[in-house]
């Protein structure tokens, strides 16, 4: 078993590169960002579903410090990978401000001309307005992924697309 939540992320990122090799083709994919949307799953799992996802991501850990483990590594990757900007991190409930970010993200060279690499994370779900989410879950999902939840009509796609 592995010592830590970061030596079993390093096991989940090996095996899933693994399981991706074909014939010697190109694959193309980020082994944190799939752990990530795994752990918002991770949220609202329950039973043998929750003890399942729970041993890919970190057998053995308990759920609150791997839920904090990818909170913290969002942060982290934020702090250290992300564009550096004079502006602070926009309201999650402000959907103006979040698309000046954007915009702002779209001219990464003008924000930050010293860094070599920039690396944002944005972890927003959009869940169908239909869909009752239980409170618990939303209260959780913003405890730990910042970014928040939003509820939109997916069958109206034009303005979906809007506020993607």
């Amino acid at each position: 078993m592995p010592e830590s939540i970061t030596e079993a992320q390093l096991g989940f990122a090996l095996k899933l590169l693994q399981s991706q090799y074909c014939n010697e083709k190109s694959v193309v994919f980020s082994p944190v960002s799939i752990a990530i949307g795994i752990a918002t799953v991770y949220l609202g799992a329950k039973g043998d579903t929750e003890k399942q996802i729970r041993n890919v991501l970190a057998e053995g850990f308990e759920p609150s410090d791997i839920l904090s483990y990818f909170s913290k590594l969002m942060e982290h990757i934020k702090k250290e990978y992300g564009v550096k900007m004079p502006s602070s991190e926009p309201n999650p409930n402000d959907e103006d401000a979040i698309t000046k970010r954007k915009l702002e993200l779209c001219c990464l060279s003008d924000c930050n001309p010293t860094s070599e690499c920039v690396l944002e994370t944005f972890n927003r779900a959009y869940v169908n307005d239909d869909i009752k989410l239980k409170d618990e879950f939303v209260k959780k999902f913003d405890e730990y992924f910042v970014d928040g939840i939003e509820q939109v009509n997916f069958g109206k796609a034009v303005e979906v697309v809007e506020v993607c």
